[in-house]
């Protein structure tokens, strides 16, 4: 994917298009198929191969499972998604809606865990990059965990023109902060809709949890039955 390089986990920056015909990909890491993504029986296995291939208005389907961003041991990698597509996880592997999903029985884990067991200093910095988002964009039904920035640094950046819609997420036991929402400074209105989402022991500088930087220009941030349990702030 050819999308410039930042050592940041969710990267968005919107613009507005035409929506295209919508397609579904699947992704099922024990998929036994042909591979190419046209339904459950033939998913990727490979998420990135998904994010590759969908498009704006297309919708990714994630089965329950653990997804490394890379194979390599490569901290720099991480997933790398264009705005305006769907992302859902949390499906066992028959579902024909996102509404029969059990998405916390069934989880979708993306995980920074890439290195040695329980060794965070060579875990990923960050997990995944969405860039060019706006109101069409979708993550939803996804545990987040193990990303390892460092002490001191965001390990979580979306720049946004418009917004991320993010229900059902639960971001764990990261460091670096859990989610930084900052707002091109063309724009006005950019901003992140939460909903129904956990933020576990992750720790940062500013904002552990969630950071929204406005560049002094307005910024729009919707809150909405979400748990924010023992994270560690350090500059506030």
């Amino acid at each position: 994917m050819n999308v410039p390089h930042k050592l940041l986990p969710f990267f968005l920056l919107s613009w507005t298009v035409t929506l295209t015909a919508q397609m579904r990909w699947y992704v099922d890491v024990s998929a036994t198929g042909v591979q190419n993504g046209m339904s459950w029986e033939d998913a990727f296995r490979d998420l990135q191969e998904a994010l590759d291939v969908a498009a704006r208005g297309d919708e990714v389907w994630i089965a329950e499972g653990t997804y490394f961003p890379t194979t390599d041991n490569d901290r720099g990698r991480a997933f790398e998604m264009w705005g305006g597509i769907r992302l859902y996880g949390g499906f066992e592997g028959w579902e024909t809606s996102p509404d029969q999903r059990d998405w916390q029985e069934h989880p979708t884990i993306l995980s920074g865990e890439i290195g040695l067991p329980d060794d965070k200093l060579d875990n990923s910095f960050n997990l995944l990059r969405v860039y060019e988002s706006d109101t069409a964009t979708l993550i939803d039904g996804l545990l987040f965990r193990d990303a390892y920035m460092g002490e001191g640094e965001s390990d979580c950046y979306v720049e946004a023109e418009g917004e991320c819609f993010c229900p059902r997420i639960n971001i764990d036991h990261s460091c670096g902060g859990a989610l930084y929402v900052q707002t091109a400074p063309a724009y006005l209105g950019g901003g992140l809709k939460v909903q129904n989402c956990h933020f576990l022991e992750n720790a940062g500088v500013n904002g552990a949890g969630i950071n929204l930087s406005t560049f002094e220009r307005s910024g729009n941030i919707d809150i909405i039955n979400t748990t924010f349990e023992s994270n560690t702030n350090t500059s506030f």
